[in-house]
C-alpha cells in the first residue's frame, strides 16, 4: 500500500469523478481491456504513420473509441491535467463512464500503478475528460491510459516538474497548425525525439493558433487534407469541429501522448482582442478540448512553469519574480522588430520610428516591448530567451534596448518557430528569404536569420553554462512521411544574449 498513492482529482465542469478505496479493486486490478483501433483510413486520414509512442517505441496507432487521442499537459511539481474524449456513439444518454490509470511503467504492472480515477464524459462537456491529478512525485515519468465500456485508450507519458536543481531542461515550441495547408511531420520528428534519452523533451510548448476559425485561406491546400466546406468559426460547437477535425491526424496524436503540453491561444484559435465576437465560442472550446488548467473558474492563460530551478517558462506575465537560471518568454507573437527600414525621430507611442510590416505584432506595443526589456537590463538579466510563433517564418535575432544601433549590447535572444503547416512566403508566391533577408538584416541589425519558406518548429536545451537550439523544418509538408532536418542551429552563452551559428542544413 505504501507504494500507492490513491489521488484527489479535480474532474472540470461538470465531470463526475469517483476515487479508487482499495488496493486490489477498480481499474489497478483489471485486466488490459481491448482497444478498436484505427481502420486503414480514418475520417479521410491515412493511419499509416512512423510517429511512435513513447511508452511502446512502435507506432502510434489511433482508436476509434477514444477518436481525438490522449493529452497532458500543464505538469507542476506535484500535478498534471489529462484529457480525452470519447466516442458520442458510446454515450445512451446518461453519459459514459471513463477511467484514468496511472502508473510508473508502461506495462501498468500492479505494484506500479500509483492511482486510478474515474470521471462521466458526458455530451454537456462534448464527451471530453480533463482531470488535474494532484498527489504525485516530481520530476518523475509517469504512463497513463484511459479506459471505457471494455475499451482501452492507447498508453500516454508524461512528466511532472523537477524540484530541486537539474543538469538541463529541453523544451520545444511550436504554433500554427492549418489542417488544410499541409501534414504534420514535424509532429511526427517531435514524437520521435521522446524515444531517445539524449533528445527526450521535459516540456512542449504550443504557442497558439492550434485550430483556426477559418480552415480554407490564402488558396492554399494539400492534396489529402480535405474538409467539408465550413463556414467562419463563432460559437462553440464551430470550434469544437475544429479541434475534432485537426485531431483527426495521428502524428499530433502521438505528440501528445509522448509528452506534456502548455498551451496558450492566438488570434484564430482563441481572440484578437478582449472584443472579439469570435472569442464566445473559441475561448470555451481551448479550456474544454485541451489539457489545460482553469485557475479560479476564470478564462486567465498567463501563468509560469517552474522547471528544476534552470529554466522558469513564463506564459507570458510574472517574469520580474523568476530566480532559476534562465527565462523563457512564451509568445505568441513575434517580439523583434519586424520592418522594412528605420528613419524618423522618437514619439511617445513609437520609441523606434520605421517602417513596419505588422501592428498586431509587439511592435504595436513598443512601450509595452521597452519595458520588459528595461526591466532585464536592470537587474542584469541577460539569460532570457523568447520563444515566439504566429508569423509563419524562422527567425533568429538578439534584442537590444537600443536596437536601433548596430553595437547595442543585447538583452534577450528570439528563436522564432515558423508555422507547422500554415502558409508562408513559399506557398503564397511572396518573395523568397534570399531577396527579403538581406533588406531584413539592413533595418534590423540584430537580426541573425530569416527564413519564410520552411516551415517547422523550435527545440532548445538550457544548461547552466549555456543554451543549444535547433530549428527543426522538414523537407516538404506535402507528405506526412518527409525526413525532418535541423535548418540551423545556434549557441546561446550564458550570460551573454549573443546567439552564434553552430551549424544546420541552410547556407
Amino acid at each position: 500500500m505504501d507504494r500507492r498513492r490513491f489521488l484527489k482529482a479535480g474532474a472540470g465542469a461538470g465531470a463526475g469523478l469517483v476515487l479508487g478505496r482499495s488496493a486490489l479493486g477498480g481499474l489497478a486490478a483489471a485486466a488490459p481491456a481491448p482497444r478498436r483501433q484505427a481502420p486503414p483510413t480514418w475520417r479521410g486520414v491515412p493511419t499509416s504513420t512512423t510517429a511512435r509512442s513513447a511508452a511502446t517505441g512502435d507506432a502510434y496507432v489511433g482508436d476509434v473509441v477514444f477518436p481525438d487521442g490522449i493529452a497532458s499537459g500543464d505538469p507542476a511539481l506535484d500535478r498534471v491535467v489529462f484529457w480525452t474524449r470519447v466516442d458520442p456513439d458510446l454515450d445512451h444518454r446518461d453519459g459514459v463512464p471513463v477511467g484514468l490509470e496511472i502508473a510508473r511503467d508502461p506495462e501498468f504492472t500492479p505494484s506500479a500503478v500509483v492511482a486510478w480515477a474515474t470521471a462521466v464524459a458526458s455530451a454537456d462537456r462534448d464527451h471530453t475528460v480533463n482531470l488535474d491529478v494532484d498527489g504525485l512525485e516530481p520530476g518523475t515519468t509517469y504512463y497513463y491510459r484511459f479506459t471505457t465500456r471494455g475499451h482501452q485508450s492507447p498508453v500516454g507519458r508524461t512528466k511532472t516538474l523537477p524540484d530541486g536543481e537539474v543538469d538541463r531542461v529541453r523544451l520545444a515550441a511550436f504554433s500554427c497548425q492549418r489542417y488544410v495547408h499541409g501534414y504534420f511531420p514535424s509532429h511526427r520528428d517531435l514524437a520521435d525525439l521522446a524515444l531517445d534519452p539524449e533528445t527526450d523533451l521535459d516540456l512542449v510548448l504550443s504557442l497558439g493558433d492550434y485550430v483556426y476559425n477559418t480552415e480554407w485561406a490564402d488558396d492554399w491546400a494539400v492534396d489529402g487534407r480535405d474538409l467539408p466546406a465550413q463556414p467562419e468559426a463563432f460559437s462553440f460547437a464551430d470550434f469544437r469541429q475544429r479541434y475534432h477535425d485537426i485531431r483527426a491526424d495521428l502524428a499530433l496524436q502521438a505528440m501528445h501522448a509522448n509528452f506534456p503540453v502548455a498551451c496558450i491561444f492566438d488570434n484564430h484559435d482563441g481572440m484578437g482582442d478582449p472584443s472579439d465576437e469570435m472569442g464566445a465560442g473559441a475561448v470555451p472550446a481551448f479550456f474544454e478540448q485541451l489539457p489545460v488548467r482553469r485557475v479560479d473558474d476564470a478564462d486567465r492563460i498567463h501563468r509560469r512553469l517552474s522547471v528544476g530551478g534552470m529554466v522558469d517558462v513564463v506564459l507570458l506575465d510574472e517574469l520580474a519574480a523568476s530566480t532559476a537560471t534562465w527565462r523563457v518568454i512564451g509568445s505568441q507573437l513575434m517580439f523583434w522588430p519586424w520592418r522594412l527600414s528605420q528613419g524618423g525621430a522618437p514619439t511617445a507611442e513609437i520609441t523606434h520610428p520605421g517602417s513596419y510590416l505588422n501592428f498586431t505584432q509587439w511592435d504595436g506595443y513598443q512601450a509595452e516591448r521597452d519595458t520588459i526589456l528595461r526591466a532585464l537590463d536592470e537587474r542584469g538579466d541577460r539569460n532570457a530567451v523568447v520563444l515566439s510563433g504566429d508569423s509563419h517564418l524562422f527567425s533568429v535575432a538578439g534584442v537590444a534596448l537600443d536596437f536601433d544601433d548596430p553595437d547595442g549590447d543585447p538583452v534577450l535572444v528570439e528563436l522564432n518557430g515558423s508555422s507547422i503547416t500554415s502558409a508562408n512566403a513559399d506557398e503564397r508566391n511572396l518573395p523568397q528569404s534570399a531577396l527579403t533577408e538581406p533588406g531584413f538584416k539592413d533595418a534590423n541589425p540584430q537580426l541573425l536569420l530569416f527564413d519564410s519558406e520552411r516551415h517547422g518548429l523550435s527545440v532548445i536545451e538550457f544548461r547552466r553554462d549555456g543554451a543549444d537550439a535547433e530549428l527543426r523544418s522538414p523537407t516538404s509538408i506535402e507528405d506526412p512521411e518527409a525526413p525532418v532536418e535541423v535548418l540551423a542551429s545556434f549557441r546561446i552563452e550564458a550570460g551573454t544574449a549573443r546567439a552564434e551559428r553552430t551549424g544546420g542544413t541552410r547556407g
